[in-house]
């Protein structure tokens, strides 16, 4: 099996390859004309691993959430439209022996809103992304 930071390090180059992508805590975002850029910002997780003693198979999920930000309801959107085209179906190998097939786990929040105390006006919505791999022990 891949590294743990491995894969979260291609998950943010393959999301960079479809808008601008840090890894959380992001100090500073990028703007453009005074106005928050789209961007993602990428929070790890530790992730899941199961064995299954009798069929001698190692799984393990990995799984990023993705805060996705612009400067209003309509370019948070827009950025995570950029996002899925890039890590949906996406096989990263990090994680192990032919990788895990990348799939979005859903929203963490149901519609893009306000960070409060934000200057310039940031708005963002969180969407959890998974990959599961499986190889013999």
């Amino acid at each position: 099996m891949g590294t743990l930071v491995a894969w979260h390090r291609e998950v943010l180059a393959t999301l960079g390859t479809a808008l601008p992508s840090f890894l959380g805590p992001a100090e500073k975002l990028p703007t453009v004309d005074g106005r928050i850029a789209q961007c993602a910002v990428l929070w790890p997780t530790t992730g899941q691993t199961h064995t299954r003693a009798a069929g001698g198979v190692h799984q393990r999920t990995d799984t990023v959430a993705v805060v996705f930000v612009g400067a209003t309801s309509l370019d948070a959107l827009a950025a995570i439209q950029k996002g899925r085209a890039a890590l949906e179906g996406a096989r990263l190998i990090a994680s192990g022996t032919g990788g895990g097939q990348v799939r979005e786990g859903g929203f963490v929040g149901a519609s893009p809103t306000v960070e409060p105390g934000t200057d310039p006006v940031r708005v963002s919505l969180t969407v959890q992304f998974s990959a599961v791999t499986k190889e013999p022990r």
